[in-house]
């Protein structure tokens, strides 16, 4: 049984991950309730930010000024989610009749586009045996995590063996 609250502030128990899918007008307003509840994750797939321009730079923008206020590590806006099988962990937005779901293997998957991401998803599903995939991340405008962050996280899992990523462009290479 599901219990829909109107506010994240509203729910009693503590939260480790939250996943903002809101319109992005609401975006910034859920990652400060984010904060204020403590929530030191966050995936924000909703998109509607730098990518589209000015007004979601602005967007953006507010929603790393609550990132920063609250310490507050985030993937994406404008991202696919995460997965990893043998965690049982996945906060991809599509429902598995949309976008099949690899079994646990040795790939790890960057991605920055959400196309490219559910693509290479789609297909290793359906490619031999199906068990193809460690972890996938897809981080989207990288307003804080990026694609550095995902390769060092990536390069230090015991579980992959093979790596593919897809990199728009390189922020930190740091």
């Amino acid at each position: 049984m599901y219990t829909l609250h109107k506010s994240v502030l509203d729910i009693e128990d503590q939260i480790d991950v939250a996943i903002i899918i809101v319109p992005a007008k609401y975006a910034p307003q859920t990652m400060e309730q984010c904060g204020k509840k403590g929530i030191k994750n966050v995936i924000v797939t909703t998109g509607g930010f730098s990518e589209i321009g000015e007004a979601g730079v602005k967007l953006q923008q507010q929603m790393y000024d609550y990132m920063e206020e609250y310490s507050i590590n985030v993937v994406g806006p404008n991202c696919l989610g995460l997965y990893a099988p043998s965690l049982g962990y996945d906060t991809m937005f599509l429902p598995e009749n949309k976008l099949k779901r690899p079994k646990p293997g040795k790939v790890s998957i960057s991605t920055q586009s959400g196309a490219f991401g559910a693509a290479f998803i789609d297909q290793l599903s359906r490619l031999g045996t199906g068990k193809w995939v460690s972890k996938f991340i897809s981080y989207g405008n990288a307003s804080d995590i990026n694609e550095a962050d995902c390769i060092e996280y990536i390069g230090e899992d015991p579980g992959t063996k093979m790596v593919l990523i897809y990199i728009e462009d390189f922020k930190d290479g740091s």
